[in-house]
């Protein structure tokens, strides 16, 4: 993630510095991060040997145990960082600071390695709870929306451990090799909303998204289910943000 300029005030200094982890490895740095998400505040915390992500876990009504080992699942396939520290007291979540960039358009080979990266956390990583019910968390009920509801209905449920907020923020890349960050809203869902939220937040055009989906399915799927997700994954956005 890309840094702030100016060092902060340090108002978490104390709390830091009270961990374990930095009890022989005194703090040299604390810089906020310049883009901060609407969940937690992130900082660049430099030791005299390592560089840290901290996450101040702000957001009440997420469930951050679940958030936690969701990611380190995910670092385990390979596809996320590594969490060192999670104290759920402090609210509180470390990871080593990776860094990469932020993309809004992808050409073929990152298209290819993000549904590689999809694909691996859809079938690798195992989480047992009900399934986020888009029919109750999506309260307006227009034509499209209703349209996209019947459609889905038509089809079988492929239930998987879901990113959920798969957008352009939400992705580090290392050169071509996509790093899945932030998971607050991860868990269970149809793996087309994770499909269908990339091909909204990449902005991807027909050609695109049928290769996206070739690379990622490797035989059969719907082009009309991904469809009708990416209709209440804009109206899901649009609540949300509405709130905001």
């Amino acid at each position: 993630m890309p840094s702030g300029k100016n060092a902060m005030p340090t108002p978490i200094r104390p709390l830091l510095e009270g961990l374990p982890l930095f009890a022989d490895d005194p703090i040299l740095s604390i810089t906020p991060i310049t883009h901060q998400g609407y969940c937690n505040l992130s900082y660049k915390v430099m030791t005299q040997t390592t560089v840290y992500l901290i996450r101040i876990l702000k957001q009440e009504g997420i469930d951050r145990i679940k958030e936690y080992t969701l990611q380190k699942r995910a670092a385990d396939a390979g596809i996320a960082p590594k969490v060192i520290l999670f104290d759920k007291e402090r609210g509180m979540m470390v990871s080593p600071f990776v860094e990469g960039i932020h993309h809004t358009c992808l050409d073929e080979e990152k298209l290819q390695n993000l549904a590689t990266a999809l694909r691996r956390l859809h079938k690798t990583l195992v989480w047992e709870e009900a399934p986020l019910d888009l029919e109750k968390t999506i309260r307006s009920r227009t034509p499209s929306v209703t349209k996209a509801f019947d459609t889905i209905r038509h089809y079988p449920t492929e239930l998987a451990v879901c990113h959920n907020d798969p957008n352009p923020q939400n992705i580090l890349w290392q050169k071509d090799t996509p790093i899945l960050i932030d998971f607050e809203f991860a868990g269970m869902n149809d793996c087309y909303f994770d499909l269908a939220a990339v091909c909204v937040e990449f902005r991807l055009d027909e050609r695109m998204k049928r290769d996206f989906l070739d690379l990622y399915f490797e035989g059969s799927y719907s082009l009309e289910k991904v469809k009708a997700y990416e209709v209440l994954y804009r109206q899901l956005c649009k609540e949300w943000f509405s709130q905001r």
